[in-house]
């Protein structure tokens, strides 16, 4: 293994290099799956990318395009970082890209890189997206679960979840997941190529674009992520857009808010409401100015 390493420290010298062919040469090693302790060459040359701004953007654009789930995720990775409006429209079709990998937690011993990471433990719903429930948000997810085990296979289940979760130091991440954060890094440009998939046929992409949304707060969302509100078909999908009309803390959000409670017939999202209310109640509310 000591040409990782040799690579690995060679990432790091070839950021510090401004020639034409360094990005070819990171691309290329968005290919190389080999681990170390932790420690990833695509980690290493995604964040190597992201530090060559506006020249990496049409490549890796380029490479969002791969079969493989773990080139895929790290591309959208960097992508995030530069933050260049070119790779909205490609980011906005990953939203349903469910292709999902496992993140090593990295050494104590890292070589330094260009960013800081943090180490998240796994979860039960890590599990469940894991296993058979990936395109499922949590609470339908466990719903199934436990209509399929029962009671008694429910509990085994757990008992088997935490031991594994206890021995595991691993982190799972889907390219959906990670697109979401990458459209939110990217900010307002984002809003008006993410509104028209608020009525796209597959509730995954609905719940990605409500969450980028809640994220990115803007005047141009309000009235969509109300509509979902009161409309959309999948309970998940509406418990997301009450939580994203609280995040933009404006005094028409807390009235679309109001309207959706008196009529909403799920306990869980009627619950999801009155907790976005009352978070949006403790928050000095603000109103947006737009055209």
């Amino acid at each position: 293994q000591s040409d990782f390493w040799i690579k690995y420290n060679a990432l790091g010298c070839l950021g510090q290099i401004q020639h034409p062919e360094v990005v070819g040469v990171l691309i290329e090693d968005l290919n190389d799956t080999r681990e170390e302790y932790g420690e990833s060459i695509q980690r290493y040359a995604a964040e190597v990318l992201a530090s060559r701004s506006a020249e990496a953007t049409e490549p890796l654009i380029e490479v969002l395009k791969s079969r493989s789930i773990g080139v895929r995720y790290y591309a959208v990775k960097a992508l995030g970082e530069i933050k260049d409006p070119r790779s909205i429209g490609p980011l906005i079709g990953l939203l349903a890209d469910k292709g999902t990998i496992s993140l090593k937690q990295p050494s104590i011993y890292s070589f330094p890189s260009t960013s800081t990471s943090y180490y998240v433990p796994p979860t039960t719903w890590d599990y469940l997206q894991q296993a058979k429930k990936p395109h499922l948000p949590l609470p339908q997810a466990i719903q199934r679960e436990i209509y399929e085990l029962g009671a008694q296979g429910m509990n085994e289940q757990i008992s088997k979840v935490v031991e594994k979760m206890l021995n595991d130091n691993t982190i799972r991440n889907s390219v959906s997941q990670q697109a979401r954060k990458a459209l939110i890094h990217i900010g307002e440009p984002v809003v008006e190529p993410l509104i028209p998939l608020l009525k796209d046929k597959d509730p995954f992409v609905r719940y990605g674009a409500v969450s980028v949304l809640g994220k990115v707060t803007s005047f141009l969302s309000l009235m969509p992520l109300a509509e979902v509100l009161n409309s959309d078909s999948a309970t998940e999908v509406r418990m997301a857009a009450a939580l994203a009309l609280a995040e933009s803390r404006d005094q028409r959000a807390a009235g679309f808010l109001q309207d959706a409670l008196a009529t909403e017939k799920k306990k869980e999202v009627k619950e999801v409401i009155a907790k976005s209310l009352e978070n949006m109640q403790s928050k000095s509310p603000t109103v947006m100015v737009g055209n």
